[in-house]
């Protein structure tokens, strides 16, 4: 702070004289004034963390939106056999990416299990082959990749007489094999292979608890264990039948394609085109399948629309109750404002005179 001598000692030429009429006053900003929502964008777009926090958002919007539209399926579709399915996209699995196959150790016995399936169906389980190994004790192991699409292979399914002509129909104007003949074990319960619909060869164990081991011919190759009859029409089938069903050396051996029980008639069908039958296309979930075989793309996109409708609609009850509370102080408290007024006493009410 200068003190007054030094006040004193300030060269006159420092000063200059000014009117006393005239004004003085800040420069004026040479700059185009902005609105609210300019001002509020501007701030945004220099905001890093609330750009990318909402184009996530964004994503996630369009996500629950899109997703009903391109989707095949709904939050209602549940498919039992291809429950857990890996994920699966039809443009990018020719190429071996995002083709639902996973990388697997399976026994001989697992092995040829999954072998038998793609030689029935003439599509392949096993995707690639690593390397196979035999162990201390003389077992053999093989690293393969399998299609986990693939491996759900056959089902039994019991069908209406109805259900069931209309299938043959269906196979018999595509070309398309969907029913195959029916093993000679059908009527065993087996606890793997589809309740016993893949082991439609001879197996080395038959027993309930078999885990698929093939008794093989002298090729190497898989010995078909089909039920048979001297009827070609059994359980009035009159459809497709497969190549080697050619009705025997004595050409009176044919394999047995249903079987007739109280509901209609007990198939078994080759899924994979089963499915297609169905549904319209092969199955193929882009984010795979949960337990209970739902598509789990869909199901998030479900989510995200319930998840979107409580936020908008939480938001907006609070919106109106924060409105409604502002406007019920304001006109309360002037109404209450003026009873005091008007009351005696400054405002506080007078008691009622007694007797």
């Amino acid at each position: 702070m200068m003190s007054e001598r030094d006040m004193k000692n300030i060269p006159a030429e420092m000063f200059e004289f000014t009117r006393r009429d005239e004004k003085i006053h800040d420069e004026k900003i040479q700059t185009k004034a902005i609105g609210y929502f300019m001002d509020a964008w501007l701030r945004f777009r220099k905001n890093k963390s609330a750009v990318v926090a909402f184009t996530l958002i964004v994503i996630l919007v369009l996500f629950a939106i899109i997703v009903p539209f391109v989707s095949h399926y709904d939050v209602n579709f549940r498919e039992g056999y291809y429950g857990t399915m890996l994920p699966r996209n039809s443009l990018l699995a020719p190429l071996g990416i995002w083709d639902g196959g996973k990388k697997s150790v399976e026994n001989q016995e697992g092995y040829e299990y999954l072998l038998s399936i793609g030689e029935e169906t003439g599509r392949p389980v096993i995707m690639k082959e690593y390397d196979s190994y035999t162990d201390s004790v003389g077992l053999t192991y093989h690293t393969v990749r399998v299609d986990s699409y693939q491996r759900v292979g056959y089902a039994y399914l019991n069908l209406t007489e109805t259900e069931y002509n209309a299938l043959q129909a269906y196979q018999d104007e595509t070309g398309t094999q969907v029913i195959y003949p029916l093993p000679a074990t059908h009527a065993t319960s087996f606890l793997l292979g589809n309740g016993g619909a893949n082991f439609w060869y001879k197996l080395k164990n038959e027993a309930n608890t078999t885990t698929g081991g093939a008794v093989l011919d002298e090729a190497g190759n898989f010995i078909p264990n089909y039920l048979t009859s001297d009827n070609p029409d059994k359980a009035n089938y009159k459809s497709l039948k497969i190549a080697t069903d050619n009705g025997g050396a004595d050409g009176n051996t044919w394999f047995v394609y249903a079987q007739k029980n109280q509901s209609g008639y007990k198939v078994r069908v080759d899924y994979y085109e089963y499915f297609r039958y169905v549904n319209g296309q092969y199955p193929s979930f882009i984010f795979g399948t949960n337990a209970y075989g739902q598509d789990i793309f869909t199901c998030l996109a479900a989510g995200a629309r319930l998840s979107f409708l409580l936020a908008i609609t939480i938001s907006l009850r609070r919106h109106r109750g924060l409105l409604r509370r502002r406007g019920g102080h304001g006109a309360g408290a002037r109404v209450r404002r003026a009873g005091r007024r008007a009351l005696p006493g400054g405002g506080h009410p007078v008691p009622a005179a007694s007797g």
